[in-house]
């Protein structure tokens, strides 16, 4: 047979270009070339010979190859010398040595330089094939898993420019707010001069719009620092009962407006808490914002604050809204989820309150739990250890 027969053709390479590898075979034997173009191709390779290791630079630099296999001694340019050469043309091609009994040595060697495995000659049909398979097996994964630490890292890479955006949009924000609620603050006092009842209505309308839009940067800023695990607990002395009238007076008018019955249960009785107060606040803030939020007009909000065993603080807020099955209560402390997420859904909101909640919950190392019924309500409880001073 001639040479050329070991060759494949243009119009051979587009048909079996769709094969599961492709395969460079080297020897100066023209039987041994033979033998293993007919035993590949009949695996389902993509198979192209070369008789010497000259020939085979020439193919590398034209095709692409998953797996050399070659000879190591052939006149001109040996295996080793093809191996060296090879793997700097194609870094991630898989190289396997035939050698007979007497060179075993030199198939070592090439190892060491970067051969992935050798066979000896004669060797047997199944020995090869099962080195060849195996080999391309490991490839396939290592293949895998560059792929997947590109991802990866294009993953890592994306997330780092949300959360530096988040950051830098959330605290670019917090400065135009302050301004916006100071003169509010100071038109509804009077210290402006007098306003007209409808100018007065149309500022309670825009102190409210400026608290949410506070509330919304607040969680910004306290989500993109527990995702840089920059979030820092400053544990200081506190009073809770100091901390609840300033958020339930922000609420005062949602409150009143949807007719909520809402009902403190505070036994702490004054009694001095060690946590971080700022952070514990904007907890609260997210957890009553949703009870109001997520309730029925008349409905009912129930905050029970009370100690457990073991110096436990418990913080339980409750409400008989639209609730949500239990199947979607895991979802809801990922940022921007919702339990409905539909574009049709009936209440708005960036689905961030809970994620922030269970956030600032466990850099105090305590722990957030939920169970909630559709159309019936839901119970939100916060458990923090070692918080309880006298």
């Amino acid at each position: 047979m001639k040479e050329e027969s070991f060759l494949v053709s243009y119009s051979e390479k587009e048909v079996v270009s769709t094969l599961q590898a492709s395969i460079l075979v080297v020897d100066d034997e023209n039987t041994i070339r033979e033998l293993l173009y007919r035993l590949l191709r009949s695996k389902g390779y993509h198979v192209v010979t070369a008789c010497d290791g000259e020939e085979a630079l020439k193919v590398l630099k034209r095709e692409q190859f998953d797996l050399l296999l070659s000879d190591i001694r052939m006149p001109g340019i040996n295996g080793i010398e093809l191996l060296e050469q090879a793997i700097v043309l194609a870094p991630h091609l898989l190289v396997i040595m035939m050698t007979g009994f007497g060179t075993i040595e030199l198939a070592v060697n090439a190892m060491k330089k970067g051969a992935y495995d050798f066979v000896t000659k004669p060797f047997m049909i199944d020995e090869i094939t099962m080195v060849i398979e195996r080999g391309l097996k490991e490839l396939k994964i290592k293949e895998e898993n560059i792929k997947l630490k590109e991802i990866n890292q294009r993953l890592i890479e994306a997330e780092k420019i949300k959360t530096d955006l988040i950051n830098t949009i959330s605290h670019e924000f917090k400065t135009p707010i302050t301004i916006i609620k100071g003169y509010i603050s100071m038109m509804l006092s009077g210290a402006m001069g007098g306003l007209k009842p409808t100018v007065i209505e149309g500022l309670k309308d825009i102190k409210q719009a400026s608290l949410k839009l506070e509330h919304l940067v607040t969680n910004l800023i306290t989500l993109s620092l527990k995702e840089k695990e920059r979030m820092v607990i400053d544990r200081k002395e506190c009073v809770i009962e100091d901390m609840l009238t300033k958020i339930i007076t922000e609420f005062r008018e949602e409150i009143e407006e949807k007719n909520i019955d809402f009902t403190e249960y505070n036994n702490l009785n004054r009694r001095t808490l060690f946590v971080d107060a700022a952070k514990l606040s904007i907890a609260l803030r997210n957890l009553i914002d949703n009870a109001i939020k997520f309730n029925n007009t008349g409905g009912k909000i129930t905050l029970t604050i009370d100690t457990q065993e073991d110096n436990l603080l418990s913080i339980k807020v409750c409400d008989t809204g639209i609730g949500f099955p239990m199947d979607k209560a895991e979802s809801l402390v990922v940022p921007f989820t919702q339990a409905d997420m539909s574009t049709t859904r009936t209440y708005g909101g960036t689905g961030l309150g809970l994620a922030v909640v269970k956030a600032i919950v466990e850099s105090h190392e305590g722990r957030l739990s939920i169970f909630s019924r559709e159309n019936v309500g839901s119970e939100f409880k916060i458990t923090i250890p070692g918080c309880i001073c006298r």
